[in-house]
């Protein structure tokens, strides 16, 4: 029987805490999450479902992987804090049927497998995930049919208790790393078809990004197809006889809802960038969320009897850690730690 391909798309984060400090500057601090996720690994799986953003998402799997686990791989089989992380995302309101070559199709077949005498059943779909313990590094394979990597953020920040935790890019480029000392001063951003927007991308964006999502309704309501925008924030003088100049950042929302529109991927926005200025030098440093961040691409062969599972999938993500690994961690990551 002939095989067909099925591409998966990477993105590798880092796991932060954002935390605004005065003059809209913002402190991007590394957080470990391997505390959360012992203590998640306790937690029954009954006590692991959330409604997250109207969708029913559970941790279906999470463990720290072996050395045999690893041992194929050549960078990561030597280490000893990788986690194995597995969200499903319940599928109860699409519509589905039993179908076979000869043209059947049964919606009743279906409903009757997924109804048992004790409980109700559901079609679901995986994200597969690993996260670095020693790296603060979350990756994770886009599944656009299960949990989008919003939805794996709020589920961490609702056990977690910590609104402020986000997720990172990782940038291509060593020496846009962002720390204590970052001040994010203009945005840009360019979306196209505003006029053939989607009912549900227009709540996604107005649940999520609402400042933003303000700014995109006045170019539609004034007839605009495709609308570009940039803000730039200056700087602010103290009191009359004080010539202290404090530089001036965007607010800790805009900071977020910028990070997330760089998580989604939305096919309508074609330019997302930010000027970020580190206060100790004078340059203004672009930083294109779309296309300086590490990402990869992998393919799965299947067919009608040997389809995709979700151990294909992570072979090939730990393949691709594997790949990027050295890459990574000899010009570090996204945010730099503290030193004392």
């Amino acid at each position: 029987m002939k095989s067909k391909q099925r591409k998966f798309n990477v993105d590798f984060f880092t796991t932060i805490e954002i935390i605004e400090q005065e003059n809209n500057s913002v402190v991007y601090n590394p957080i470990s999450i391997k505390s959360l996720l012992e203590d998640l690994c306790k937690e029954p799986k009954k006590n692991r479902f959330k409604q997250i953003n109207g969708e029913k998402i559970l941790l279906q799997d999470i463990k720290k992987l072996s050395r045999d686990d690893l041992e194929s791989y050549e960078n990561l089989n030597e280490c000893e804090g990788l986690w194995e992380i597995v969200f499903i995302k319940y599928k109860d309101s699409e519509v589905f049927g039993i179908a076979n070559t000869d043209g059947e199709y049964d919606e009743e077949k279906l409903e009757k497998i997924l109804k048992s005498e004790n409980e109700r059943n559901y079609i679901a779909s995986p994200t597969i995930c690993v996260y670095d313990e020693n790296k603060d590094i979350f990756i994770i394979v886009r599944n656009k049919e299960a949990a989008s990597s919003s939805n794996i953020l709020e589920f961490l920040k609702v056990f977690s208790k910590n609104r402020n935790m986000d997720f990172h890019y990782i940038p291509t480029e060593n020496d846009l790393l962002l720390n204590k000392n970052t001040i994010i001063k203009n945005i840009e951003i360019s979306i196209g078809n505003l006029m053939s927007m989607s009912k549900t991308f227009e709540k996604h964006m107005e649940n999520n990004t609402p400042g933003i999502f303000n700014i995109i309704s006045e170019f539609k309501n004034i007839g605009c197809n495709n609308a570009r925008f940039s803000a730039t924030m200056g700087k602010s003088k103290g009191k009359k006889n004080n010539e202290i100049i404090k530089e001036q950042g965007i607010k800790i929302d805009t900071a977020k809802e910028m990070l997330f529109l760089s998580r989604e991927n939305y096919e309508y926005i074609t330019n997302l960038k930010i000027g970020v200025k580190f206060t100790n030098k004078n340059k203004i440093e672009k930083i294109d969320l779309i296309n300086d961040r590490l990402t990869d691409q992998f393919k799965i062969s299947y067919n009608t009897d040997d389809r995709i599972k979700s151990n294909n999938i992570l072979k090939k993500l730990l393949s691709s850690y594997n790949d990027k690994y050295e890459n990574i961690h000899t010009r570090g990551v996204c945010c730099e730690k503290e030193t004392n």
